[in-house]
């Protein structure tokens, strides 16, 4: 398991956000960022809640508790959210169905199958106010 300092760095890493940049939005001097990242610091609650919300991920998934992503819809209307909500659950059938049809053997193995098929297998239908995903 990751430390937090380590998740921290990567959580930035992958967004390509230097130390500069997450200390700005994060409203801390860049050598606190440093520190946390190497372990030799530990950020305040308030401090973590403002890392976590720039990397709009949870506090389990800051600390490492939890893997699930988060993604923000506060901003969308009721419909819109159903919307989001159907798509996941669409696309979390279809890994289902490809593991179980064994045409993956691992959910990694998922990314590189479908960007391999982009049209073979899925396809997001419109129907009416829902999205489904469908397998051809």
């Amino acid at each position: 398991m990751d430390t937090l300092g380590e998740r921290i760095r990567e959580l930035r890493l992958a967004r390509k956000m230097t130390l500069s940049i997450l200390a700005k939005r994060v409203d801390v001097a860049v050598p606190s960022i440093a520190a946390y990242e190497n372990g030799s610091r530990t950020p305040s609650v308030d401090v973590l809640v403002r890392i976590a919300r720039v990397f709009n991920v949870t506090l389990d998934n800051l600390m490492g508790l939890s893997t699930a992503d988060y993604i923000d819809v506060s901003e969308l209307t009721d419909t819109q959210r159903a919307t989001v909500q159907n798509v996941i659950m669409g696309f979390s059938k279809l890994n289902d169905i490809l593991i179980e049809t064994k045409k993956v053997h691992t959910k990694e193995d998922l990314e590189d199958y479908m960007t391999s098929n982009p049209e073979g297998f899925w396809k997001i239908l419109p129907n009416g106010d829902r999205l489904f995903i469908g397998i051809k």
